[in-house]
């Protein structure tokens, strides 16, 4: 039985598969922000870069960093997919308004979304459905 390579294999029943980059940069504030702008436009798209809304907002700022990240969204250089958010834990308060504000957001381009902390509270029966799954948009928050 002759082998074959993993390649030969998966790609084909795969063809729209993802291109992963090989790592993400965190970026809590416009500092750290532009700063990966600025690796992403020396190296290319080979970094995402995820605007933390978590540990990157300030006490009492949470929603003045959650339109920041809307505005970022809606101005960034879309080469490729790469621009994600890390909004708070489901359990934290500002947790609906982080996600009707980027769902609100004219931009259709949010590569992906990271829930911390989700691991059992997702299964949560108290925390509402604040967005369709079937269509993307918002509903019931």
């Amino acid at each position: 039985m002759p082998s074959h390579q993993p390649d030969e294999v998966l790609i084909d029943a795969l063809p729209n598969r993802p291109v992963l980059p090989v790592c993400d940069h965190y970026a809590g504030n416009p500092k750290f922000y532009e700063k990966a702008l600025a690796v992403r436009q020396r190296l290319g798209p080979v970094l995402d870069i995820t605007l933390d809304l978590e540990d990157g907002a300030k006490v009492g700022e949470e929603a003045q960093a959650a339109r920041w990240a809307q505005e970022q969204l809606q101005n960034f250089p879309w080469d490729s997919r790469g621009l994600g958010v890390r909004i708070h834990a489901v359990d934290h308060p500002a947790f609906k308004d982080d996600l009707n504000t980027l769902l609100a957001s004219p931009s259709k381009q949010l590569s992906y979304l990271m829930l911390p902390k989700a691991g059992k509270r997702l299964g949560d029966a108290s925390t509402p459905s604040c967005f369709d799954r079937n269509t993307g948009r918002r509903a019931g928050c």
